[in-house]
């Protein structure tokens, strides 16, 4: 019986009306009782008078009235109680909840400017595009991170949201397919892009002790000089954030393709992109193949885990079903036997 200790109530407050309807029930089967008799009186004649066996006809009849009129008192009291538990909600708590799993926001800073068109990577002796290359590095990403959340930027000379926080991966594979060399713009611009993602990630997380992580996948050579992206990157980490950088090119003309083309080849800036990288307290990769994108995703899946806050959540078994079902038992019980208890 120790389930009963472990009975709630979802509205508590109804079991409190349950006295005074025990009360009002009480009253009613009194004064029925004491009118009954005033009433035979009332309407008798002057005289009455009675057969020889009426006074033992009469104490037989009266002891059943009375054990009839105090089963009625109990079923009314025994139904009232019922239906008054019923609609107090009672419940147990059943199993709990899984916990939501440690998770891991990250904002992605995709490069889009004109020098992703150059085809600089070899794929089974293939020449590849170097955009090519970066959706197949977000798709990488998206499957080897799934049930993280998963933010995109897209950025040249502008930037723009492509993608914000979410752990659908279906969006995040159609909406990655919109990506375009110079979609936003020619020239690339990643200091802009930070201080952008910065603005949208301060509305949401200024106040978190967990911030998400930021990888950039770029292959810029020589950014405008406006805001310097080191410095960027270094305010970044201050805020708190974690800045990766994966560069997406090779790093010498040697790996230009040797035929006849109207945009001039342009190696990526390693060290610049080191350099963002260190400043914004993250790691630098470059993407060569498979193995150092391997190495990229066990870093920052194993980095720091935000684990949502959250108090257990339980599943609620109700039983309010079971004393409204006995009441209404009783009720109809009561019904049925109600033309047999006045032929009586």
């Amino acid at each position: 019986m120790a389930w009963l200790a472990e009975i709630q109530f979802v509205y508590p407050f109804m079991l409190v009306t349950l006295p005074a309807l025990m009360m009002l029930i009480i009253y009613a089967w009194l004064k029925h009782r004491l009118q009954i008799p005033a009433l035979v009186e009332q309407h008798s004649g002057e005289y009455v008078f009675y057969h020889p066996a009426h006074e033992l006809f009469a104490a037989n009849n009266e002891s059943k009235h009375q054990q009839r009129d105090w089963l009625t008192l109990f079923s009314s009291c025994l139904i009232a109680a019922c239906l008054c538990i019923a609609l107090a909600g009672p419940f147990i708590f059943d199993k709990k909840l899984p916990s939501k799993q440690p998770y891991r926001d990250t904002l992605f800073l995709v490069d889009t400017e004109i020098s992703m068109v150059l085809r600089d990577y070899l794929v089974n002796g293939e020449r590849t595009d170097r955009l090519t290359m970066v959706l197949s590095t977000l798709n990488y990403f998206i499957d080897t991170l799934d049930g993280n959340r998963i933010g995109i930027i897209a950025f040249s000379e502008q930037a723009q949201l492509l993608v914000p926080m979410t752990a659908d991966n279906n969006l995040l594979k159609q909406q990655i397919k919109r990506l375009k060399p110079a979609i936003t713009g020619r020239t690339s611009d990643p200091a802009n892009a930070m201080l952008f993602a910065l603005s949208r990630l301060e509305s949401r997380y200024a106040a978190s002790e967990k911030k998400p992580s930021i990888v950039m996948i770029s292959g810029v050579n020589r950014p405008p000089r406006a805001i310097n992206p080191i410095d960027t990157a270094a305010f970044l980490r201050d805020k708190g954030y974690v800045m990766h950088v994966i560069a997406i090119g090779a790093g010498g003309r040697g790996a230009a393709e040797d035929r006849a083309a109207s945009l001039i080849y342009q190696p990526i800036n390693i060290n610049l992109l080191e350099d963002i990288a260190n400043a914004g307290g993250g790691n630098f990769y470059i993407a060569k193949n498979s193995d150092s994108l391997n190495e990229a995703v066990a870093t920052i899946r194993e980095s720091e885990k935000s684990s949502q806050t959250e108090t257990p959540v339980y599943l609620k078994e109700h039983l309010y079903h079971w004393p409204l079902g006995f009441g209404l038992l009783l009720l109809s019980m009561l019904s049925i036997t109600l033309p047999f208890r006045k032929s009586s």
